[in-house]
């Protein structure tokens, strides 16, 4: 990821709509599949809003990132740097839940990675992952980011096999989708200036209506799920459990 995207992330995760609705995304589908339990990991923490704004929903949180950049910001919080592609840092069966953000488009190879997952996961365990959605929606905004790929339904589903029962893979942002295709090609046409970014900010208003809209489309999943989107969720758990 470019320096400067990392600056920016902290600046606006805290309260940029995008971000705010991620998180609401990330305590529904934990909710929905039965709690996230005390102990959470999560990977590729980034600046650390998501474990800073739950302390007192996650009793023991903590976060692992490769950017020392990024875990600067991160001096209040148990975030440790640590390579998600090498050994996890963790005894066995020692977390509740772990959560990946917009990681594993990051990884050419993932397999490592679900190994140690399943290894620190406890029986009964969860795991949400969120990823970019959307081979076709591939830009230079993921080439600035690092990404390897951009993710399919059936792309995702495959992550985690034996010993894992799949609760969840849904779209989200479905209601960006057009916006976002539109822009980017129209960007891809221009200069872009030093410093760039798609987190445009936006008035306090505008950004509190789409926090709103982003949360009303996650009761809408309830009922009926986004046919497309620009990120693709998705929830595991571990067998096992009671």
């Amino acid at each position: 990821m470019e320096p400067h995207l990392i600056d920016d992330l902290a600046y606006k995760e805290s309260f940029y709509w995008w971000h705010r609705v991620r998180r609401h995304n990330l305590y529904r589908l934990l909710d929905n599949a039965g709690g996230s339990g005390d102990r959470v990991l999560e990977i590729g923490c980034g600046t650390g809003a998501n474990l800073r704004e739950q302390r007192s929903r996650w009793a023991s949180a903590v976060g692992i990132d490769l950017e020392m950049r990024a875990l600067v910001h991160c001096r209040d919080l148990a975030a440790v740097q640590a390579d998600a592609m090498a050994a996890l840092p963790f005894a066995d069966s020692t977390f509740d839940a772990v959560v990946l953000l917009d990681v594993l488009e990051h990884l050419a190879h993932t397999g490592a990675l679900v190994r140690e997952i399943d290894r620190v996961v406890r029986k009964g365990g969860a795991v949400v992952i969120m990823v970019p959605a959307g081979p076709e929606l591939w830009s230079y905004w993921d080439e600035m980011h690092g990404h390897q790929r951009r993710y399919t339904k059936a792309a995702l589903a495959a992550v985690f096999g034996d010993g894992w029962r799949r609760e969840t893979l849904e779209y989200s942002f479905s209601w960006m989708y057009p916006i976002v295709w539109s822009f980017r090609r129209l960007m891809e046409r221009r200069r872009r200036p030093p410093g760039h970014t798609d987190f445009i900010e936006v008035p306090r208003v505008l950004n509190a209506l789409l926090v709103g809209l982003g949360r009303f489309e996650g009761r809408v999943q309830k009922y009926v799920s986004a046919p497309f989107g620009t990120t693709l969720c998705g929830v595991w758990l571990k067998d096992g459990g009671q």
